[in-house]
């Protein structure tokens, strides 16, 4: 790796486990709304419908085991329309942020227990919350900051400088020239924007095999995507806008993996 570069693995270091580490699920979760299991569930419905709950817990003896949903409340007492608790609802409060995307990738919602008690909830309108939104900025700076040091690991000296075209070779050199202005030490490759490193890298055949993906052209497919989802989280309010939460998180996960892989490159 160029010199200049050699700060970058401690850097991706530090910042991989502050965003897989310090960014917990309890930071976007709700507290959980209660019913008695035998309550009438005209109460249990306006209660909801006040307060903008699609769900309430079910509470019966002190134990809190399952769930009301409001589209699905029949009349009588909310019992008649429980949902119990299966152990893939559940997430232990403080598990990493990452492990509940995981989750709701499939479902609508998991609750999480304080010990053995079902205290809080966590809905998909909950990844609009900002920490969600700094853990997926978070990868994908993760992911770029690995782009930038392969760029530098495959190609010695700057020696990608014949690989993009002079427009995208000059504005990196310029911004690369107001840095040193300003006493700011980088290396030429960190001026590149993420596309540059993008088609740089994507030429670059080794690259391509050690991503593990089927192909060249689904690789460049998630980097495109990686990179439309940071200029969404950088300059909008929707992350997904065009897309699904489920497609998004599978995004994040691939991109993360793909981080992963590209760190033992060099090692």
């Amino acid at each position: 790796m160029a010199p200049k570069l050699k700060h970058l693995r401690s850097s991706i270091a530090d910042l991989r486990n502050l965003f897989t580490k310090a960014i917990a699920v309890d930071q976007i979760s709700s507290a959980l709304e209660l019913c008695e299991a035998r309550a009438d569930a005209a109460v249990a419905r306006r209660l909801m419908e006040e307060k903008d709950f699609d769900v309430v817990g079910l509470e019966k003896s002190g134990n809190v085991y399952g769930y009301v949903e409001l589209a699905a409340l029949k009349d009588g007492v909310c019992s008649e329309s429980e949902n119990v608790f299966q152990p893939d609802d559940l997430l232990a409060a403080g598990s990493p942020l990452r492990e509940a995307l995981g989750v709701l990738q499939g479902k609508k919602r998991l609750f999480l227990r304080e010990g053995s008690k079902v205290s809080q909830i966590v809905t998909l309108a909950d990844l609009n919350k900002a920490p969600v939104r700094l853990y997926f900025f978070g990868v994908i700076t993760l992911l770029e900051m690995q782009l930038t040091r392969l760029v530098g690991h495959y190609y010695q000296h700057d020696s990608w400088r014949d690989s993009i075209s002079a427009p995208r070779l000059e504005a990196a050199t310029k911004f690369h020239a107001a840095r040193k202005k300003q006493n700011q030490e980088l290396a030429l490759v960190e001026c590149l924007q993420f596309c540059d490193k993008r088609d740089i890298l994507l030429a670059t055949q080794e690259f391509v095999k050690v991503s593990t993906f089927r192909s060249k052209d689904a690789l460049e497919n998630v980097l495109k995507n990686g990179e439309k989802l940071r200029d969404k989280l950088a300059h909008g309010n929707d992350a997904v806008l065009g897309s699904s939460w489920p497609d998004t998180i599978e995004l994040v996960n691939s991109l993360e993996l793909l981080a992963e892989r590209l760190e033992e490159v060099g090692n």
